[in-house]
Parts: structure tokens; C-alpha cells; sequence
């Protein structure tokens, strides 16, 4: 009987699961944030599009959530300087 199979079980596993986890942060993308994504509208539009294409794979994704969000923050921003401008407009009586 040979004492040494397990020993080397473990090791093959061992480096199988090092292999793996290095594989992983390979292929990890961390995601742009919300800040990029609005001063770099046209990424965002690319992105978002990508995102609407194919909803079932990507609504989970970090940058699909970020350049929604970045999207929504633009739209709030814009309404927010278009009500203030209609409110200067009324207060001046047109």
C-alpha cells in the first residue's frame, strides 16, 4: 500500500483550486462607476444599448447598472435645470 496518494491528491488539488482562483481574478472586470460613465456619455449610450439588447445575461451586470444609473442621473440633472428655468420664466412673468 502506498502512503503517498493522498499526499499527492491533496497537492493536485490544492494547485487546481490556486489555478482556479487565479483564473478568476483574470477574468474579473471591475466595473466603471456611475461618475465615468456620465462624463463619458458615449460610452454610457454604448453600454446601456448592449445592456437593453440582451437583458436576460446583463441585468446583473456592474456596468449595465452603472451607466442606467449614470443615464438617470443625467436625466434628473437636465430636469432639474429645465424646472428651474421655467420657474425663473414664471417668477419674471415670462
Amino acid at each position: 500500500m502506498n502512503k503517498n496518494n493522498g499526499g499527492i491528491s491533496i497537492v493536485v488539488i490544492i494547485i487546481l483550486f490556486l489555478v482556479a482562483g487565479v483564473g478568476a481574478t483574470v477574468w474579473y472586470k471591475k466595473p466603471k462607476a456611475v461618475d465615468y460613465y456620465k462624463k463619458h456619455q458615449v460610452e454610457m449610450e454604448r453600454v446601456h444599448s448592449e445592456c437593453l439588447n440582451n437583458p436576460a445575461e446583463l441585468h446583473n451586470n456592474g456596468d449595465c447598472i452603472n451607466s442606467q444609473e449614470a443615464k438617470l442621473q443625467l436625466i434628473w440633472e437636465q430636469g432639474k435645470k429645465n424646472s428651474s428655468s421655467v420657474m425663473d420664466a414664471i417668477n419674471k412673468g415670462f
